[in-house]
């Protein structure tokens, strides 16, 4: 495997590689079950501080301001791998959280179960976002990460976010673009299990607000404080991605990003499902073959080459099949509640513990 650091190293992925995890009715969050209709509800946000926009887009809080704020509320104020801002957690690119195609006013709530890998079991309730909320939500999340008090209300800049997010088209529409994202974000909720076991929710982001001309953010710590501390966070070439230009295609590169180099092929079917596409079936395997010639061109480090194998005339049986380039996938381990790192293992997913999910 080479050299690695207890940091930062290249990860041999679970053996769900081509196995989801059968949706399970939800479990209880901190011993309460919570209704459906409570959790597509966002919670009502903190009023705004009103502090001066910084060269960064955004003012963090006083020392004194993050250390009373602490105190007061019992969460983390500070996320995980702050010194990092391009780690991000697994649950993002290993799911149909992030979901492809384009974001549409006639896009219906969400309530209920949602494809995913490996244990995770997650649910959704409210607008499900697409990849163009994936890219603000980790610019909105990259900015959290240098303040020194994530858990209070910030104000941003959409310009700042454009940048972050490599965009080059900064007009009122395009930015008008970001600010939806940021509101689509912090009305949806999900539920999801992190690899040691414990099961968390919360809101994509806990807030956001306008005060005049100003806009604040605000992240919901209870929910990002242990997505970004206990699950595996993934290195994300952004830039790279923002090279592509189909929503299918940037979701396969955060996909394979976070997977070393498989000899079994994925089905169709199980690809359709996982990234959460939602258009006609018939036209999936030719969307699904330019998004990989898409990503083969742009980033031949990820993918050499590819091909759908005919498996009968139904197309959900077809396989997937993917040859390779050279880069690995590197990561961070999640964090135990003492700081120190996690081991490579998610819980039950060894050999004998694997268990075969539905068809999506």
């Amino acid at each position: 495997m080479g050299q690695h650091d207890d940091e930062q190293e290249y990860l041999a992925p679970e053996d769900d590689w081509d196995l989801p995890q059968q949706p399970r009715p939800r479990a209880p969050i901190n011993g309460d079950a919570l209704a459906p209709a409570a959790l597509s509800t966002p919670r009502e946000p903190s009023p705004p501080r009103s502090p001066a926009s910084g060269a960064l887009g955004h003012a963090s809080a006083t020392p004194a301001e993050a250390a009373q704020s602490a105190a007061a509320s019992g969460i983390p104020t500070v996320l995980a791998h702050a010194d990092r801002p391009g780690l991000f957690p697994a649950l993002a690119a290993r799911s149909a959280l992030f979901r492809v195609g384009r974001p549409s006013a006639s896009d219906a709530p969400h309530q209920g179960p949602v494809p995913s890998q490996g244990g995770y079991d997650l649910s959704l309730f409210g607008p499900w976002p697409r990849m163009r909320d994936k890219a603000v939500w980790e610019a909105a999340m990259g900015l959290a990460k240098e303040l020194g008090n994530a858990a209070e209300p910030f104000r941003v800049s959409m310009s700042a976010i454009a940048a972050r997010m490599g965009l080059s088209d900064t007009s009122g529409a395009a930015l008008d673009s970001i600010w939806a994202s940021l509101e689509r974000l912090a009305a949806c909720r999900i539920e999801f299990t992190l690899p040691r076991g414990a099961r968390c929710g919360g809101s994509l982001l806990k807030a956001a607000t306008k005060s005049g001309r100003a806009r604040f953010i605000q992240v919901d710590m209870a929910l990002a404080g242990p997505l970004f501390r206990e699950d595996y966070q993934f290195k994300m070439d952004g830039s790279r991605r923002a090279t592509l230009g189909g929503s299918l295609a940037q979701w396969l590169h955060d996909f394979l990003s976070t997977h070393e180099a498989q000899d079994k092929p994925l089905t169709l079917d199980y690809v359709r499902g996982l990234c959460g596409y939602d258009g006609a079936r018939k036209s999936f395997p030719a969307l699904l073959r330019a998004a990989l010639a898409e990503l083969a061109q742009k980033a031949p480090e990820l993918l050499q080459s590819h091909a759908l194998k005919k498996r009968g005339r139904a197309s959900d049986a077809w396989a997937v099949e993917l040859a390779r380039g050279t880069a690995r996938p590197s990561f961070a381990k999640p964090q135990t509640g003492s700081g120190e790192r996690g081991t490579n293992a998610r819980k039950g997913s060894g050999k004998g513990n694997r268990k075969a999910g539905p068809a999506l």
